[in-house]
């Protein structure tokens, strides 16, 4: 996992945030939002923001939907690893922070070069630089991070399968089934008569002022939107209800209950699995539940459900091949260790997705014209800034 400790460093020295939005900060007037009853302060929903536009600089202005998920990313792992962190007993010592403050003050001390020993400045000086650029509680979140990152990589288990073939040369049969909450609704069939259009319209104006009543003709739409509406999310809710009840099931029983059909996409490799063409759409399958699924699947596996954003996914796996590569006890030893990294990554990003959804991680919907610069306005993603 990749902490971009220069990047926020960065954001805190040259932050492009007006300073309407600074004085927000130092008021504390509101937070940018909750996690485990923690607020998210908007400090760090800056600093992220600024980290994310400054690490995709080079593609000009990103669409809004794009920096939201970014921005979540960075905001979830500052927030719900230190969670992690505590529970695995990888807590960072406020002594040892400190004393990795120093060695940065005095590393940086030593190596100054300056024209004149007029210009060069006291060690106290890069300490006081060191925690005003790089507050100690964003430190102490981000040297969490690190640690726990690096002790699951660290002799993280890797099936001898996953080492003797590369990611290219492994492949396996792949089916699945996808949709999204509105492509669910969209599918259902439901009516209203005119009788139940009037009773729901009955009801609700006897509970208006008579001034406030409205003719039944003029209503009579949004009323019956409304029905039709109740009625979809109550079978969307059941559809969820049966799927989850499901046990062992087939592809087929997904499809039945779902009422989507399954998508054959043939064989895969393990290496294409970041970008795979679904109709016209690429799609990432690295979801950490299956990559993990993918280590059982010894035979026939049906692996879900997986999350990606707004869709739900299930897929079925078959015919699972591993070739042998013959490598060097060295070349297996790297292997080992990269595949490792990797795994635990995806790993870790798992929890971090579990204990977010258990802490209710949530962002609140930002102020837009500050914001945009410009850009269109905010997708609805998982985790990204939602209207309150």
């Amino acid at each position: 996992m990749i902490i971009v400790i220069l990047a926020i460093m960065m954001a805190m020295m040259f932050s492009s945030q007006d300073m309407g939005d600074i004085t927000d900060i130092i008021a504390g007037k509101d937070v940018a939002g909750s996690f485990h009853g923690e607020a998210i302060s908007f400090k760090y929903y800056y600093l992220a923001e600024d980290s994310c536009k400054r690490q995709y600089a080079s593609y000009g202005n990103l669409p809004q939907f794009f920096l939201d998920r970014c921005v979540a990313g960075q905001l979830k792992n500052l927030y719900v690893i230190p969670v992690l962190a505590k529970r695995m007993g990888l807590e960072v010592s406020n002594d040892s922070l400190e004393r990795e403050i120093m060695e940065r003050a005095k590393l940086a001390y030593q190596t100054q070069r300056v024209v004149s020993e007029e210009d060069r400045l006291s060690l106290a000086e890069f300490y006081r630089r060191e925690v005003q650029y790089y507050p100690r509680d964003l430190q102490l979140r981000t040297a969490e991070q690190q640690k726990i990152s690096e002790n699951l990589a660290a002799g993280f288990p890797v099936p001898e399968s996953l080492i003797q073939a590369p990611p290219d040369k492994i492949s396996f049969q792949l089916r699945i089934v996808r949709y999204s909450n509105t492509e669910l609704m969209n599918r259902i069939p439901v009516t209203v008569t005119e009788a139940q259009i009037k009773e729901a319209y009955t009801r609700e104006q006897e509970k208006l002022a008579a001034a406030d009543k409205k003719p039944y003709e003029t209503q009579k739409e949004f009323v019956k939107n409304r029905l039709l509406n109740d009625l979809k999310q109550t079978s969307l809710n059941d559809i969820k209800s049966r799927l989850n009840a499901l046990t062992r099931p087939s592809i087929e029983d997904i499809s039945r209950v779902s009422g989507i059909s399954p998508i054959n996409l043939g064989r895969v490799t393990l290496q294409s699995l970041a970008s795979v063409k679904v109709g016209e759409t690429n799609i990432p399958l690295t979801m950490p539940g299956f990559l993990l699924d993918l280590k059982k699947a010894t035979g026939p596996l049906v692996s879900g459900p997986h999350q990606d954003n707004e869709y739900t996914m299930y897929a079925e796996i078959s015919g699972l091949t591993t070739p042998a590569t013959t490598l060097t006890d060295e070349q297996k030893k790297e292997q080992e260790e990269k595949l490792g990294q990797e795994i635990a990554g995806f790993y870790l990003n798992y929890l971090v997705d579990e204990e977010a959804k258990r802490g209710s991680f949530k962002l609140n919907q930002m102020r837009q014209p500050a914001q945009t610069d410009g850009l269109p306005a905010q997708g609805q993603d998982q985790d990204a800034p939602q209207n309150e």
